[in-house]
C-alpha cells in the first residue's frame, strides 16, 4: 500500500504542474463586438474615381466611430455593398468628412479587431490632400479590421 501512496504523491503534483503549463490556453484575441458604429467619413488618400461616369464613387478606407469605446478609427475592409454613399461626399483633395448632419445616418453593428502594426493598410498620399480632419478625429495609426457587420 505504501508504494501506491508514494506513487500517487509523486504523480499528482507532476500532473498538476503539467496541466498548469499545457492546459487550456487563454483567449488572447483582440476582438470586440458586437458594437454599434457609424461611418462618418473616408480616407481621402484612397478615394475611388469611376472613369465610366467621371465621378468619385467611394473609398477604400473609411472613418468609423465606435459607440461603446468612444473611439474613432480607420477601416479598410468595409463591404462596398453595405451602404450607398452619395458620390458628392467624395472628391480628390477633400478632407474626408461626411456632412456632420449625416454622421448618424450610416449605422452598423460590427465585430472587429484592432490591426497589428505589420498588418496595417498603407496608402500613398499626395501632399496636396488635406489630412487635418482625419488626424483631428482619429489617432492616425488606429485601424480596425471588421470581422462581421450588419446594418
Amino acid at each position: 500500500m505504501k508504494p501506491k501512496l508514494l506513487f500517487l504523491l509523486i504523480l499528482l503534483p507532476a500532473l498538476a504542474v503539467f496541466l498548469l503549463f499545457t492546459g487550456c490556453e487563454e483567449d488572447n484575441s483582440d476582438g470586440y463586438g458586437p458594437e454599434e458604429a457609424y461611418v462618418i467619413g473616408y480616407d481621402p488618400c484612397t478615394v475611388i474615381y469611376d472613369t465610366t461616369n467621371n465621378s468619385w464613387v467611394g473609398s477604400q478606407g473609411y472613418v468609423v466611430t465606435l459607440s461603446e469605446r468612444e473611439d474613432t478609427v480607420l477601416t479598410y475592409n468595409l463591404p462596398d455593398t453595405l451602404f450607398d454613399f452619395p458620390p458628392e461626399y467624395f472628391c480628390f483633395a477633400c478632407e474626408g468628412s461626411f456632412p456632420r448632419s449625416e454622421w448618424k445616418t450610416y449605422k452598423m453593428t460590427i465585430d472587429y479587431e484592432y490591426v497589428e502594426e505589420d498588418e496595417k493598410f498603407f496608402a500613398i498620399c499626395l501632399a496636396i490632400i488635406p489630412l487635418w480632419w482625419i488626424d483631428s478625429v482619429t489617432d492616425r495609426g488606429t485601424e480596425i479590421k471588421i470581422i462581421n457587420v450588419t446594418r
